[in-house]
């Protein structure tokens, strides 16, 4: 006797098709793009575009791969909760930013005072200007970089990991250096200073 496939029918493979799809958009949170408008901003699970304001923000991105851009000034907080986001702030003063769990990638610049802690995770945290920074890498390898050419920042490379972290490391105007295994000077003008 021989075997036989039997095919399901147009109507069971709908019935099947439908299931399946309502299944997955029932487990699926959309992401969105999200304008601040001051004070209070909260993202989605999912991987988010986030847009500051020139006040002062408390922004939480919460879960995915989100992308936040606070920087038109202000004093913001900035949680980036789980995820690898990318997170930027400039022209803020004493602005506080955490990355939270993930690999995540924390900028600034022209501001005064900030504080970026990169969370758990492999994150790369970046001072282009401005008053003294607190970059704060972090568990596990962190690469840490403050090309401001002024002096006075703190590199905190963190426990557990292998950090590598750029500053002013010679001259008068040195950053601080703490948890970093490895440490590269930068001098914009070769004097050492």
């Amino acid at each position: 006797m021989r075997g036989f496939i039997r095919r399901p029918g147009r109507k069971s493979l709908l019935v099947a098709l439908t299931a399946a799809l309502a299944v997955g958009i029932a487990t699926v949170a959309f992401a969105a793009t999200v304008i601040c408008t001051g004070g209070p901003c909260v993202g989605t699970n999912s991987a988010d575009v986030i847009a500051g304001t020139a006040g002062n923000d408390q922004i939480s991105a919460r879960g995915g791969n989100d992308s936040v851009i606070a920087n038109q000034g202000g004093q913001d907080y900035v949680s980036g909760s789980t995820g690898n986001d990318f997170i930027q702030v400039d022209e803020s003063a004493g602005s506080r930013i955490d990355g939270g769990l993930g690999s995540d990638r924390i900028s600034g610049a022209f501001g005064g005072g900030d504080s970026f802690n990169g969370g758990w995770g492999n994150d790369s945290l970046v001072n282009f200007g401005g008053a003294p920074y607190t970059l704060t890498g972090g568990p596990n390898n962190d690469m840490l970089f403050s090309v401001d050419a002024r002096g006075g920042d703190t590199l905190n490379g963190g426990a557990f990991g292998s950090d590598f972290c750029v500053g002013d490391a010679e001259g008068t105007d040195q950053d601080t250096f703490i948890g970093c295994e490895t440490i590269s000077n930068f001098d914009t003008n070769g004097d050492g200073n």
